[in-house]
């Protein structure tokens, strides 16, 4: 949810909007409903495909959420810093 909350703060404040015409659309895309909903049933499948593992596969899944998270927050301050 941390780009429907992200997006529907910056669509909803007085902030200038972005001129460029992909960025507007990056923030709208990510304010639909249908997007919300698709990541809530994301989020119920990965937690009940969770809830049936533990160990050594649980052990490789949280690994391998804990890169892609870091790998997601070092792509945008890779954007900001340029």
């Amino acid at each position: 949810m941390v780009y429907f909350t992200w997006a529907s703060e910056a669509a909803a404040n007085d902030t200038p909007k972005p001129k460029r015409f992909y960025l507007m659309k990056w923030i709208e895309l990510h304010t639909l409903p249908a997007f919300r909903d698709f990541v809530e049933w994301m989020r119920a499948e990965f937690d009940r495909e969770a809830a049936a593992v533990d160990g050594p596969v649980c052990e490789r899944a949280a690994k391998a959420f804990g890169n892609a998270f870091k790998l997601e927050a070092r792509f945008f301050d890779v954007a900001f810093e340029a």
